[in-house]
């Protein structure tokens, strides 16, 4: 990769204290960067920006509290940055374990259309951007299924660094990002993409708290709101998955949302989505963001019948309002 190539060693001399750094979130997380800024004595007065935060981030492990600071746009629940204290086989709190992260993150409540406006107007400050993508071709990288508004916060950065891994999939959509516009690469094969499980176990587990009877009467609520040929846009509760297993009895839906996930990944093999009646993006799946299990992630590989936008795309209200 040239003379632009750096190694997880001395990523930490690129970046200046007191920066801001947007990551990717999700699966897009540099997970093996942001262990290398831990690492690292040098860093201080650190904010990680991050829509969506998952695995273990290493930087909110609560042992450097002077370095690190994240601030998220997104939260799956009250639990996502909090874990609880565990004890070692003689009863005190080991020094990973016992650290409470609550104190070190902030969760802003905002509606996330705003964030481009709000780095053309600085009332939100980027100054690098950590980004995992695909391997280069022809100029170009991948941004994979890490979409949301990286694109934004790349052009408003000073610097961005690349973590590059044959893991990613090269996706259709606007996900593309050009060479030139990488300050520096780091090369990470090592680690495969983390899986939905991985990533919120916590979450997952939340689904199993109410009764079937309740979930699947919910279902079928939902299911008498959406005719065959509808598209949908979905949230992220465990509540509104419980439409999930009533689909099947659909057929020629669309999709139009902000993530896809390993449900939306079944309707779409089995043919429930086909996005042949929508009235724009018509036989393509429309998302933003994706995680799930390493099936899904080789199914979105250069596949045309799912594209990847921004979230400026995807909940521009004036785009959804084309969409029956």
């Amino acid at each position: 990769m040239g003379l632009k190539e750096i190694n997880l060693e001395t990523v930490a001399s690129k970046i200046a204290n007191g920066s801001t750094i947007y990551i990717g979130s999700a699966a897009s997380t540099p997970e093996a960067t942001l262990r290398a800024l831990v690492r690292s004595w040098t860093l201080a007065d650190i904010q990680i920006l991050q829509m969506i935060p998952g695995g273990s981030l290493p930087h909110l492990a609560g042992l450097h509290p002077d370095q690190f600071r994240t601030r998220s746009f997104f939260c799956f629940t009250k639990t996502t940055f909090y874990k609880p204290a565990e004890s070692s086989k003689d009863g005190e709190l080991t020094e990973c374990s016992a650290p409470q992260i609550e104190s070190l993150a902030d969760y802003t409540p905002m509606a996330v259309s705003a964030i481009p406006r709000l780095l053309r107007e600085k009332m939100l400050d980027v100054d690098v951007a950590i980004i995992k993508v695909s391997e280069p071709h022809k100029g170009f990288v991948s941004l994979g299924f890490g979409v949301e508004f990286t694109h934004e916060f790349v052009r408003h950065a000073n610097l961005v660094i690349a973590e590059v891994t044959h893991h990613m999939p090269w996706t259709e959509g606007p996900s593309k990002l050009a060479v030139s516009e990488i300050g520096w690469w780091i090369r990470c094969d090592s680690q495969p993409l983390l899986t939905t499980e991985q990533l919120w176990p916590q979450f997952l587990n939340q689904q199993h708290s109410y009764p079937q009877s309740v979930l699947d009467g919910m279902g079928r609520n939902i299911l008498q709101h959406i005719p065959n040929g509808a598209t949908l846009k979905l949230g992220v509760s465990p509540l509104g998955f419980s439409v999930f297993p009533f689909l099947h009895e659909r057929c020629d839906l669309g999709l139009h949302t902000d993530v896809y996930t390993e449900s939306l990944l079944r309707l779409q093999i089995a043919g429930i989505v086909n996005n042949s009646k929508k009235t724009i993006d018509r036989g393509r799946s429309v998302v933003s963001q994706a995680h799930g299990s390493q099936e899904l992630y080789d199914f979105m590989d250069r596949n045309p019948a799912i594209e990847v936008h921004p979230l400026s795309y995807v909940n521009d209200p004036q785009v959804m309002a084309k969409l029956d």
